[in-house]
């Protein structure tokens, strides 16, 4: 078992993250403007969008590139607390 500090992600490395929500228009380009925030190299070109299949809810994966556990953190905290998003895997 690895210690708490360690790490299974190695750094640098594409990570994809996924982002629930309900179906808004701006939902996706909201996500994509906050990942931006955390990876300026980000676009939407590497994100998959999947409607649940009554169109209420739409899933974003996001493949980023992961520099950091602190990096990770914060990007994670900041999805998590948005109010559009209802879970992140």
């Amino acid at each position: 078992m690895p210690a708490p500090t360690e790490s299974l992600i190695e750094y640098p490395s594409d990570f994809p993250i996924k982002v629930m929500g309900e179906m808004q228009e701006a939902f996706a380009q909201t996500i994509v403007e906050l990942v931006i925030a955390h990876d300026p190299s980000f676009h939407a070109g590497k994100m998959e969008m999947r409607p649940s299949t009554k169109g209420t809810y739409l899933s974003l994966t996001v493949t980023v590139w992961a520099t950091s556990r602190e990096q990770l953190d914060n990007l994670y905290r900041a999805l998590s607390s948005h109010p559009m998003v209802k879970v992140v895997l």
